[in-house]
């Protein structure tokens, strides 16, 4: 399968409906459901590790990078990856589940690795740092929390303290765009576009795979690794 890197580029996104099949799409929502909690946000707005499914508002699975489904699920995303990044350019550094639970209010706009540390905050080089490539396992849409993002983002300067206390909360809202998507749907998102996860109003779990790519470099993946380790 092809994604237009041209139109990622430029606006920060691209979209593929019907990525996967339904027997694919059963496998990865059973594997989310049987997968412990890795860390996640409560009903109390505290963050938290380790907790039961139905405490949490948001969560994120434990790793399953390396579980055979993910591995085939992996290989059908692998040239999408290599358009974005070029032949032998990057590595899979995670693959897990994010869920947000039926009545969660939560929102955070926020960038990704490694785009959410100073040294590359506002790194607008060609070379794509950070790609992530999410699969919808429930319907994404408003209603129910389908993930949005904000179209060119990626190219003007956001500060991070700025997203945290949520001083472009209004335009990301008035400006961002849901990826509105059927179960097997995939998104993909350059790491520096600002994001969220939206308010799920809906009576039943709005479930993610998220795949995160890296851009290979050894000095960049070693300064990485070092700011990483002394968090």
């Amino acid at each position: 399968m092809q994604i237009d890197t041209d139109y990622i580029k430029t606006n920060g996104y691209a979209v593929l409906p019907n990525f996967l099949n339904a027997e694919e799409v059963t496998a990865l929502q059973n594997l989310c459901d049987a997968t412990p909690v890795a860390m996640g946000e409560t009903w109390n707005n505290e963050y938290k590790p380790n907790l039961p499914f139905n405490e949490y508002m948001h969560w994120w699975s434990q790793t399953v990078k390396d579980h055979p489904v993910t591995i085939s699920i992996k290989q059908k995303i692998l040239p999408m990856a290599t358009q974005c990044f070029g032949e032998g350019n990057f590595e899979q550094v995670g693959g897990d589940f994010k869920v947000t639970n039926a009545g969660s209010q939560y929102m955070y706009c926020h960038f990704d690795t490694p785009y959410r540390h100073d040294r590359w905050a506002n790194d607008f080089s060609d070379d794509i740092k950070g790609m992530q490539f999410g699969i919808a396992l429930d319907k994404f849409d408003n209603e129910s929390g389908g993930t949005r993002v904000l179209p060119g983002s990626h190219k003007k300067i956001y500060h991070k303290e700025d997203m945290d206390a949520g001083r472009h909360n209004d335009e990301f809202l008035r400006d961002g765009i849901t990826m509105e998507l059927e179960p097997g749907g995939l998104f993909c998102y350059h790491s520096r576009t600002m994001h969220s996860t939206m308010p799920n109003n809906t009576d039943k779990p709005r479930r993610l795979m998220l795949i995160l790519h890296l851009w290979n470099d050894p000095a960049f993946r070693q300064e990485l690794t070092d700011i990483e380790s002394n968090l």
